[in-house]
């Protein structure tokens, strides 16, 4: 793998030091790799994911740390991104596309999660935003969960 990555780097740089044919466009952000399609039920709250396996229900947890880092698209509107995407690239490039959480420090399925969740008063202010992995992400939210129902305390 990581001679694949070393490859690909080696192309990205080559590209770059090449003088542009043209006028160049500006560079966007770059979009996730993976478009994960999340269906939320407006009355009850619950989610399933679409899969090649059919619609597979969403953990609370899971559901809350997609909404952490996702591109909502409601019918008759224009989609939008829950960080904005020049704030998503700058936090994940300040922790190095690393994993922040201890212990971890997995290069791999980066998320974006809110410390103080918007619902609590939260912004999308990159001192509010930490990158982690998914499956520290899922963990993060979780134990908020567990906190919130006082699951664990005391013990």
């Amino acid at each position: 793998m990581d001679l694949v990555l070393a490859a690909l780097a080696a192309l990205v740089e080559a590209d770059d030091d090449e003088p542009p044919a043209g006028p160049r466009r500006p560079r966007r952000p770059a979009a996730p790799a993976a478009r994960i399609v999340i269906h939320e039920c407006p009355d009850c709250g619950r989610a399933t994911a679409a899969t090649g396996r059919g619609e597979r229900p969403l953990a609370p947890a899971q559901r809350a740390a997609a909404r952490c880092d996702a591109v909502i698209q409601e019918p008759g509107k224009r989609n939008r991104a829950t960080i904005p995407p020049a704030t998503r690239a700058a936090v994940l490039a300040r922790d190095r596309h690393r994993c922040a959480a201890p212990g971890c420090g997995s290069a791999r399925f980066l998320e974006v999660h809110h410390v103080v969740p918007r619902e609590e008063g939260g912004s999308n202010q990159a001192d509010n935003l930490v990158t982690l992995c998914g499956r520290c992400h899922r963990f993060a939210h979780e134990k908020a969960r567990r906190e919130a129902v006082g699951v664990g305390e005391g013990a």
